[in-house]
């Protein structure tokens, strides 16, 4: 997933050559990646790690 997204920057960059162009294609690929990425699995993390203490206390 991150060489897919560096690789569209990449290829808007090189196709177009003009920075405006990349940052708007840029921008929501990187809002993108950052969450899922980096929020997501911290966040999935937290609801599994609670899940699993719940169950541990049921028993």
């Amino acid at each position: 997933m991150l060489l897919t997204g560096v690789g569209a920057i990449a290829a808007t960059n090189l196709l177009f050559k003009a920075i405006w162009i990349t940052g708007l294609v840029a921008l929501p690929i990187l809002i993108w990646m950052g969450y899922f990425l980096l929020i997501y699995p911290k966040a999935m993390a937290q609801v599994l790690a609670q899940e699993s203490t719940l169950s541990e206390e049921v028993r």
